[in-house]
């Protein structure tokens, strides 16, 4: 279990930086464009998106494992929107999938329901 989880933890640390440096790097070149002034641009698009898709991959990590239907929905919405939103997200949603089916076998214990 603790090697799943180390996993876990790898694939949404990496859906983070990814997602970060695609969508906020897409945005900051939009905004640099359109203002005139990077530095602007930088703190007022970048670290925003930055701060709230990192807080989204949380999320979805946290929901890997949760039993909050809150957290469960983060998850799955992270899912769909890797598999829809870019290339490499499609390989980020079929690793997640893995691992939630692999940790979902695991806490289920013979006898137990």
């Amino acid at each position: 279990m603790d090697n799943l989880i180390r996993a876990a933890k790898f694939v949404f640390s990496l859906d983070a930086v990814l997602g970060i440096l695609s969508v906020g790097a897409a945005a900051l070149y939009g905004a640099a464009l359109t203002s005139g002034n990077a530095w602007t641009a930088f703190f007022s698009i970048f670290v925003p998106l930055a701060v709230l898709w990192a807080l989204f991959c949380y999320g979805a990590y946290k929901g890997l494992t949760s039993a909050k239907a809150v957290l469960k929905f983060v998850f799955w919405l992270n899912v769909v929107g890797n598999v829809f939103g870019f290339p490499v997200g499609t390989a980020i949603a079929g690793v997640s999938i893995w691992l939630w089916r692999d940790i979902r076998k695991q806490n289920i214990r013979p006898g137990s329901a």
